[in-house]
């Protein structure tokens, strides 16, 4: 029988030489010596010494990379400014009713910040409202529609699709860059402002007033308000005079009269007037029994009036505008700033 200086059977708790066994797998390593049995000389038994062992369960083994990436974070501006050209018309049934004809142009433009150092994540755009229907939108190179543009186009649209776009602004872009611009043509009566001007005459000395009131339902002040009433032929120039509203300014070539408002708070008004004499032609056409001159002044003395304005918290379309994740991107929305904005030339 084979001696052996030390146990074969005990397992040093440093080996570190690899033994199989059920249930989990020792790594040992050592130095291997060889001894010469004294009994059988030609036998040569070989002893390994173990210096180290490691245990690793095969039924519990641990993945070497368990850290998944995170979606990217973004935070979305949105930015939309219209430019509005209005008509006022009253209503052939009710005089007191007055809706407006609308040309709107606008645009959007969107600014990215991600937490992705080398590209922005794609977002889904989502434009909705009850004039979209009848918007006209064009898609720029950074946005794609999905799916089909099946608006209806008509006035008789009761509840208007929604629009869905993919939006991808390059990493380069970071003042942000426009991705959609639309032009409606449509009628409201929800006007920004509502814009009221009378004509009454005393004798032959015709007067003019204009009042503005700021809707109850704006989000914010207007600002850069002016109003422009032009003077027509049957009123004497030379006897154009501001009687309200200081900051009235009568300019003789162009034969108008211009108030410089300025900021008009939110739900406030501001009225403003000038009176003139009427020329002779007419004054002689007051005075003929067969005519009324109520009726002469409202044929014959007509004063366009022109009002422009502008906010930097409102717009006026309808037209809704949000950011949500793609349903293919992951992607954390932490943020979405939007900012709407108009310009308004309105004729009365």
């Amino acid at each position: 029988m084979t001696q052996f200086s030390f146990d074969p059977f005990v397992i040093d708790d440093n080996a570190n030489n690899n033994i199989s066994g059920r249930g989990g797998t020792i790594a040992s390593s050592g130095r291997v010596t060889s001894r010469t049995s004294r009994k059988n000389p030609g036998t040569t038994t070989t002893a390994t010494t173990t210096t180290g062992s490691t245990l690793h369960s095969t039924s519990n083994s641990i993945p070497t990379n368990t850290t998944s990436k995170l979606p990217a974070r973004l935070n979305v501006s949105l930015v939309l400014h219209e430019e509005v050209s209005s008509t006022a018309s009253m209503e052939s049934n009710n005089e007191s009713s007055t809706t407006s004809k609308l040309e709107i142009e606008g645009k959007v433009v969107a600014r990215i910040e991600s937490s992705n150092a080398n590209d922005n994540t794609p977002f889904c755009l989502v434009v909705s409202g009850s004039m979209i229907s009848l918007a006209n939108i064009k898609y720029s190179d950074h946005a794609t529609l999905l799916g089909d543009d099946d608006r209806t186009h008509d006035n008789s649209t009761t509840a208007a699709k929604d629009l869905r776009c993919k939006v991808h602004i390059p990493k380069s872009e970071l003042a942000g860059c426009e991705i959609l611009s639309y032009n409606s043509n449509t009628r409201t009566q929800n006007m920004p402002m509502l814009v009221q001007s009378k004509m009454a005459v005393k004798s032959t000395t015709c007067r003019m007033s204009i009042q503005i009131r700021s809707n109850l339902s704006n989000k914010g002040d207007i600002s850069n308000l002016t109003i422009i009433v032009a003077i027509p032929n049957t009123l004497r120039g030379e006897t154009v005079h501001v009687t309200r509203g200081k900051q009235g300014v009568w300019d003789a070539t162009k034969r108008i009269v211009t108030w410089k408002i300025g900021t008009l708070p939110h739900g406030e008004s501001c009225l403003v007037s000038a009176e003139a004499e009427v020329s002779s032609t007419v004054a002689n056409l007051m005075l003929e029994p067969q005519y009324d001159a109520k009726k002469v002044i409202k044929e014959k003395v007509r004063c366009p009036v022109l009002v422009r304005c502008s906010s930097e918290v409102d717009q006026v379309s309808d037209l809704r505008l949000s950011a949500v994740a793609l349903p293919d991107v992951p992607t954390n929305i932490a943020r979405v700033n939007q900012v709407t904005s108009y310009r308004i030339l309105h004729r009365v």
